[in-house]
């Protein structure tokens, strides 16, 4: 299988629509985390000095560790749970590891919420519901790049991976924080310490829309997903045969083995 120049492998990716919208999926992702990974903390903390009409109301909850903790342990079993439910789904459902990233999402965006409303209820309720969302969020972190490798072709994958990450990052958790703070300083009265969560609040609410947007890409790579990677098999197949294959609208020219006099198009 013969490498190709980098802008047509930037090409070919741009216009493989599988690829695109896990991309695009998993920027939602990073976006989301990155809001919350600022942020959270700065939110429950507000809230309890809200509550309490106190700014140092929040030094008497271990907040920045127990949060800490919770990321931890849900990064470690999201990862691990959304691995292993891939795996097994997949036996009976070729797109399952879409699904699982769509399912994931979409129940997210609504414990995200009541994540966002809950430091004015209770505080260990919060902490429940924020580790329940970054386990969810987690969950796609493993089948994005499975699935990822799955619908290119090996010489350009680490393109793709490359790719995908200045996309996730860049707009994405690099972003988000820039655009949440912005939102939360123009709702935000610095003289009134209620103003001051419910500004960030609010501001953060916008996180839930792009966690149900995620989610809904990821129900979009279903239908792309399954012909993506037979595509990508018959290619690497066709490696062993004069042939050329044609992906997401590119041919692909394969050398052939000195056994080889075959010449033929898959489309």
């Amino acid at each position: 299988m013969r490498t190709t120049s980098w802008w047509l492998d930037i090409k070919s990716l741009l216009s493989n629509p599988a690829f695109m919208c896990i991309s695009c999926g998993y920027t939602c992702v990073c976006f989301v985390l990155g809001s919350l990974s600022w942020f959270a903390i700065d939110l429950i903390q507000s809230a309890l000095n809200a509550i309490n009409d106190d700014p140092s109301a929040w030094r008497n909850y271990n907040i920045p560790i127990v949060v800490g903790a919770s990321t931890c342990l849900a990064g470690i079993f999201g990862v691990l749970s959304g691995a292993k439910l891939g795996r097994y789904l997949r036996r009976w459902v070729p797109a399952a590891d879409a699904y699982v990233c769509s399912a994931s999402l979409f129940i997210c965006a609504p414990f995200l919420f009541f994540a966002l409303v809950s430091p004015s209820w209770n505080f260990y309720v919060c902490i429940v519901l924020v580790f329940i969302v970054e386990f969810l969020l987690c969950i796609t972190w493993a089948l994005v790049t499975d699935m990822t490798m799955g619908v290119v072709i090996p010489t350009r994958r680490s393109t793709a991976s490359a790719l995908q990450m200045v996309m996730s990052h860049a707009l994405g958790d690099a972003i988000s924080p820039a655009i949440v703070g912005r939102i939360a300083v123009a709702l935000t009265d610095l003289h009134s310490l209620e103003t001051q969560y419910l500004g960030l609040q609010r501001a953060l609410f916008l996180t839930a829309f792009v966690c149900a947007l995620g989610g809904f890409l990821f129900l979009i790579v279903t239908l792309y997903l399954v012909k993506a990677k037979n595509d990508v098999h018959r290619a690497i197949q066709a490696s062993q045969h004069d042939m050329v294959v044609v992906i997401s609208g590119q041919e692909i020219e394969v050398p052939a083995t000195p056994s080889s006099t075959h010449n033929e198009v898959f489309t």
